[in-house]
């Protein structure tokens, strides 16, 4: 399993595996807002910072990473 952080960071918020990128990105898609998907995520045990879950659901990031839009509109 892959994670998302420099290598070497000790910050515990950096580090998430790419399975709570794409669940966070999954309830984000739902139509949540970005608040409702941190407290989804909360709900679960999985605690991210608000800048951290922002830069996973950017649309930018998501395009990036091969993803679809919220839209739906294929990257």
């Amino acid at each position: 399993m892959s994670s998302r952080c420099r290598p070497g960071a000790d910050n515990p918020m950096a580090r998430h595996s790419d399975q709570i990128v794409r669940r966070a990105r999954l309830i984000y898609a739902r139509g949540y807002t970005q608040q409702e998907t941190r407290q989804h995520l909360a709900d679960e045990g999985i605690e991210v910072d608000r800048y951290t879950l922002s830069g996973w659901l950017h649309w930018h990031s998501r395009v990036d990473a091969g993803g679809a839009l919220r839209e739906g509109v294929a990257a």
